[in-house]
Formats: C-alpha cells, structure tokens, sequence
C-alpha cells in the first residue's frame, strides 16, 4: 500500500525565495517604487528649481543693493564739491542715516581723518583709530590692506564695492562701498585736495524682499511640477504599468500567468479567502507523455500542444478562478468552489480535451491527455498556497501512478483504496 505524506513530506514543490505568498505582489511593488521614483523626481527637481531662484533672486538683490549704495555716494559726493561750509557737510552726511539711506557714512580728508562722518564721535579720529570702533567692524576688511606696512598711498583712491556676510552677492549682512571725489568746501577755491567717501548699507530690507521673491519663485514653480508629476505618475499607473505588469505576469508561450504571477495571485486569493474560510481548491495538471510529443513531432508542435492546452482552461474556467504554467507541461489552477463541483469541472475538461484531438502539420492528429491532482483549502491542504501545492503534488503523482489520464483527489479515495492520506 502506497503512503502519501502530507504535507511537509518529500512529495510536493519546493518554495523558492521571493515567491512565497507573504511576499508583496508584483503590482504592489511596482507601484510602490514608481510613487518613489516620482517623488524623488519631483523633489530634487524642486530642490534644484529652488536653488537656481534662490541664486536669481540673489544675484537681483546684489544688483538692486549695490545700485542703491552707488546712488548715495553720487549724492553725497555733491555735498563734498559744492562749496559748502563744514558743519553743512557733516548735517547731510548725518542725515543719510536717519533717512536710511545708509547706516554709516564717513568722508576722510588727505591725512586719513575723519573729516564728517554719521556718527559725530567719529569726527577727528585717525583712521586706524576709526577702524578699532565698533560700529567700523564692516570697514574694516575693506580698509585694512591699506594700513599694512608697504601699502600704496593710492589705497584710499581704488573704488571699492565688496558685500560682507557668507553669501557672496548680496553678502547676507551689509555692503560697504569706498570712492574717492575732490573735496570743495567754502574754504576752498579749487578741487585739489581729495577725500575718500565710505558707506555701510545694511541688507535687511534686500533680505526680506529677497526671501519673499524666492518664497514666490518657488510657490509659482513648484504648483506646475507637482501638477506635471501627478499627470506623469497617473498616465504611467493607468496605460504603461498596466501593460508592463501583464506582460511580466504572462507566460510567453502558453498566454497564462507564469510560474511567479501564479503563485502571488493565488497567494492573495487564499489569503481573502480565509475570514470567510470560502471554498478553494488547487489542482495540479500535467499532459501526459508530452515528451513523447516532443520527440516524435518536434518541440515546434510541443509549443502548439501546449499553447492549446492553455487556450483550453482558460476558456474553461470562470473569471474569478486562475490558470498558471508552473514550467514544462505543468498548469496550475486555483478554483473558487468546492471538492465535488472542481472534481466534476476537471473531469469534464479532460474528457473534453481527451475528445477534441489537435490537429497539428501534415494533418497529424495528437491526442491530449491530462493528469491531474487537486485539494482543497477546508481537507488537508490549507488557506496557505505552499501546503496546498504540496497536497494536490502528491495527489498529481497518484494519478500518474494509477496510469495516468485521470483527476484524483486523495480526500475523496474510499477507506480500502492503495492510497492513503496522512498527515504529519
């Protein structure tokens, strides 16, 4: 008497890794890493989108700013050659800063005094005396090269505009400006003595203008790209992925599920099966002889054998029910119905199958016979695919052994048959 172990025995298909059913299916990971592809598009394209507005907006800010300290020095420098007496000169150099127009303005004669400046303490002071204040911190990088040992006595004259602060063109903190214009006060007569005219101009308002700019930038940019992304990811999930999923799932040859694509539907079938503990039963089929097929026909009319073999089921089967070739001459089918109405189901599509002989080239006829195992979910399989396919594999090899073209369930064999079932 024949034994048959089930399951976990020698009998049955192994389950290879990455194809277990408490793995994602195919649809889901692709998905998943599609959204994630779209996503990291998007974002470093806003990112990049970001800093190239951040750099415009800068670099708009440094002109408008450098602009702005280049059209108070011209105004001042009117002060220093019109004729004006002293203390007029140094009212209106103070008032640039209670207007605004800068936050700190000195004019230094030929001997590097403080000749006026905004802030009166500075008056008189010797400039290395100036550039040791406080409030002469942003000066001094821009001054100190011409208190070195060495240093031309044309320093003072070079014009200067430098930004001070880590960013380099609009500096993030303030923009100091040096210029040389001749000096005409009342008591001169003429435009021979020359002074050096410096402002402080701080960048506040440059900031906030340019933050809000690149806010909008951004904003405006950034609506465009996430609409344009959502129409690329929904136009890719809906026609392309749909299409690539299918063909990933396909068996080439046989136009069922593959092998993979079998055994993730399957999976996912059983598994919203099991609340409800629906009726499923697996059966495994194999044509028999089909290498006799293959040697005496060619492989050619193998393929035709095999192509109409799955043309068959599937045209046999329900749309909530699966076909897959698991490889070879070896089909799979997942059944939502009980033992008895899958019996009878398979039953009829052999013999209807056994009865309809392919006709292949030269009008050779092949007859096609199946062998075929199945269990169900509620015997001694379970919801679970990989028990399953064990238990309709042995049931399969019984079928063989009895003499093949048949469908056996092991679950329904009577008490004295030469097959038993037990489980381990």
């Amino acid at each position: 008497m024949g034994k048959v172990t089930e399951p976990g025995g020698a009998l049955g298909l192994v389950d290879r890794p990455g194809n277990g059913q408490g793995g994602q299916t195919l649809e889901r990971r692709l998905d998943r890493r599609l959204v994630l592809i779209v996503l990291a598009v998007a974002l470093l394209a806003s990112t990049l989108m970001s800093l190239l507005a951040v750099l415009l907006v800068l670099r708009l800010s440094g002109r408008d700013a450098a602009r702005a300290t280049t059209t108070l020095q011209r105004q001042l420098s009117v002060a220093l050659t019109s004729y004006l007496p002293l203390y007029e000169l140094r009212r209106r150099v103070q008032l640039t800063t209670s207007a605004g127009e800068a936050d700190l303005a000195v004019v230094l004669d030929a001997r590097r005094l403080v000749l006026a400046a905004s802030d009166s303490a500075l008056v008189g002071e010797s400039l290395p005396g100036m550039l040791r204040r406080p409030e002469s911190t942003p000066l001094r990088r821009l001054l100190e090269p011409c208190l070195r040992p060495g240093a031309s006595a044309q320093c003072l004259e070079q014009p200067r505009l430098r930004f001070v602060g880590p960013i380099p063109l609009v500096g993030g903190a303030q923009v100091v400006a040096m210029r040389t214009f001749p000096l005409a006060l009342e008591s001169t007569r003429s435009f021979g003595p020359k002074a050096t005219l410096l402002t402080v101009k701080d960048l506040e308002e440059y900031r906030n203008a340019a933050i809000q700019l690149t806010i909008t930038f951004i904003l405006a940019g950034l609506l465009p790209l996430l609409l344009s992304s959502g129409a690329l990811l929904w136009l890719v999930r809906r026609q392309v992925l749909p299409e690539l999923i299918a063909e990933a799932h396909t068996d080439e040859l046989s136009g069922v599920y593959n092998r993979r694509a079998f055994r993730e539907k399957a999976a996912a079938l059983l598994d919203r099966a099991v609340p409800t503990r629906q009726e499923m039963v697996l059966a495994l089929l194999d044509i028999d002889h089909f290498k006799s097929i293959n040697d005496g026909y060619g492989h050619a009319a193998g393929d035709e054998v095999i192509r109409y073999v799955s043309a068959f089921l599937a045209n046999a089967l329900r749309r909530s029910d699966l076909v897959g070739r698991l490889g070879g001459d070896e089909f799979a089918l997942l059944l939502v119905t009980d033992r008895s109405r899958a019996h009878a189901l398979l039953e009829r599509a052999r013999q209807a199958l056994e009865a309809a002989p392919l006709v292949i080239e030269h009008d050779h006829s092949v007859v096609i016979r199946l062998s075929v195992g199945l269990a169900s979910a509620s015997g001694i399989g379970s919801w679970e695919l990989q028990p399953l396919l064990e238990a309709a594999d042995a049931a399969l090899y019984v079928a063989k052994d009895r003499g093949r073209n048949q469908v056996v369930d092991l679950e329904g064999l009577p008490p004295d048959s030469d097959w038993q079932v037990r489980v381990v």
